[in-house]
Protein backbone atom coordinates (compact mmCIF):
# COMPACT_ATOMS: atom_id res chain seq x y z
CA UNK A 1 0.00 0.00 0.00
CA UNK A 2 2.68 2.36 0.97
CA UNK A 3 4.31 1.69 -2.58
CA UNK A 4 1.27 2.43 -4.70
CA UNK A 5 0.31 5.55 -2.73
CA UNK A 6 4.21 6.57 -3.13
CA UNK A 7 4.05 5.96 -7.06
CA UNK A 8 -0.19 7.59 -7.25
CA UNK A 9 1.27 10.59 -4.68
CA UNK A 10 4.32 11.50 -5.72
CA UNK A 11 4.40 14.94 -6.09
CA UNK A 12 2.40 15.54 -2.77
CA UNK A 13 4.47 15.71 0.60
CA UNK A 14 1.78 14.82 2.79
CA UNK A 15 0.96 11.44 1.10
CA UNK A 16 4.74 10.89 0.57
CA UNK A 17 5.01 11.27 4.55
CA UNK A 18 2.39 9.01 5.39
CA UNK A 19 3.53 6.04 2.98
CA UNK A 20 6.87 6.39 4.75
CA UNK A 21 5.21 6.44 8.18
CA UNK A 22 3.25 3.34 6.78
CA UNK A 23 6.36 1.63 5.57
CA UNK A 24 7.99 1.99 8.35
CA UNK A 25 5.54 0.69 11.10
CA UNK A 26 4.78 -2.07 8.82
CA UNK A 27 8.10 -3.22 7.71
CA UNK A 28 9.92 -2.37 10.78
CA UNK A 29 9.90 -5.33 12.56
CA UNK A 30 10.69 -7.74 9.43
CA UNK A 31 14.47 -8.40 10.45
CA UNK A 32 13.43 -9.32 13.98
CA UNK A 33 10.61 -11.77 12.79
CA UNK A 34 13.07 -13.47 9.75
CA UNK A 35 15.51 -13.99 12.45
CA UNK A 36 13.27 -16.09 14.71
CA UNK A 37 11.75 -17.76 12.18
CA UNK A 38 15.18 -18.99 10.59
CA UNK A 39 16.38 -19.52 13.89
CA UNK A 40 13.48 -21.68 14.46
CA UNK A 41 13.68 -23.85 11.32
CA UNK A 42 17.05 -24.16 11.24
CA UNK A 43 17.39 -26.36 14.85
CA UNK A 44 21.07 -26.76 15.89
CA UNK A 45 21.74 -25.27 12.58
CA UNK A 46 20.87 -21.91 13.79
CA UNK A 47 24.25 -20.29 13.80
CA UNK A 48 24.79 -21.06 10.21
CA UNK A 49 21.23 -20.00 9.18
CA UNK A 50 22.06 -16.77 11.07
CA UNK A 51 24.98 -15.90 9.28
CA UNK A 52 23.89 -16.42 5.84
CA UNK A 53 20.63 -14.24 6.28
CA UNK A 54 23.09 -11.60 7.59
CA UNK A 55 25.42 -12.34 3.93
CA UNK A 56 21.76 -12.37 2.22
CA UNK A 57 20.50 -9.52 3.76
CA UNK A 58 23.28 -7.49 3.24
CA UNK A 59 23.28 -7.96 -0.44
CA UNK A 60 20.13 -7.18 -0.97
CA UNK A 61 20.85 -3.75 0.80
CA UNK A 62 23.51 -3.55 -1.88
CA UNK A 63 21.83 -4.68 -5.11
CA UNK A 64 18.63 -2.31 -3.74
CA UNK A 65 21.48 0.32 -3.84
CA UNK A 66 22.84 -0.78 -7.26
CA UNK A 67 18.89 -1.25 -8.97
CA UNK A 68 17.99 2.06 -7.08
CA UNK A 69 20.75 4.06 -8.91
CA UNK A 70 20.32 2.51 -12.36
CA UNK A 71 16.70 3.35 -12.37
CA UNK A 72 17.55 7.50 -11.21
CA UNK A 73 19.93 7.36 -13.67
CA UNK A 74 17.97 5.72 -16.99
CA UNK A 75 14.38 7.19 -15.62
CA UNK A 76 13.47 9.70 -13.29
CA UNK A 77 12.34 8.89 -9.50
CA UNK A 78 9.11 8.58 -9.96
CA UNK A 79 9.86 4.62 -11.38
CA UNK A 80 11.30 3.86 -7.64
CA UNK A 81 8.20 3.45 -6.18
CA UNK A 82 6.47 1.03 -9.10
CA UNK A 83 9.56 -0.85 -9.33
CA UNK A 84 9.36 -1.09 -5.48
CA UNK A 85 5.83 -2.20 -6.08
CA UNK A 86 6.51 -4.63 -8.10
CA UNK A 87 9.33 -6.50 -5.90
CA UNK A 88 7.49 -6.01 -2.50
CA UNK A 89 4.37 -8.29 -4.64
CA UNK A 90 7.83 -10.91 -5.92
CA UNK A 91 8.45 -10.65 -2.08
CA UNK A 92 5.20 -11.34 -0.70
CA UNK A 93 4.77 -14.33 -3.27
CA UNK A 94 8.39 -15.85 -1.71
CA UNK A 95 7.15 -15.42 1.49
CA UNK A 96 3.41 -16.84 0.77
CA UNK A 97 5.62 -19.86 -0.79
CA UNK A 98 7.80 -19.95 2.41
CA UNK A 99 4.99 -20.36 4.59
CA UNK A 100 3.86 -23.38 2.76
CA UNK A 101 7.59 -24.67 3.01
CA UNK A 102 9.89 -23.27 4.21
CA UNK A 103 8.47 -22.25 7.10
CA UNK A 104 6.07 -24.53 8.49
CA UNK A 105 3.39 -24.79 10.89
CA UNK A 106 4.56 -26.22 14.61
CA UNK A 107 2.57 -28.81 15.29
CA UNK A 108 1.34 -28.81 19.34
Amino acid sequence: MASLALGIGISHPTIIYIAVAIWGLTFGGAATLTQTAIADTAGKGADIAQSMLVTVWNLAIGGGSAVGAILMESFDMSSLPWVMFILVLLGFLVAFRANVYGFPAKKQ
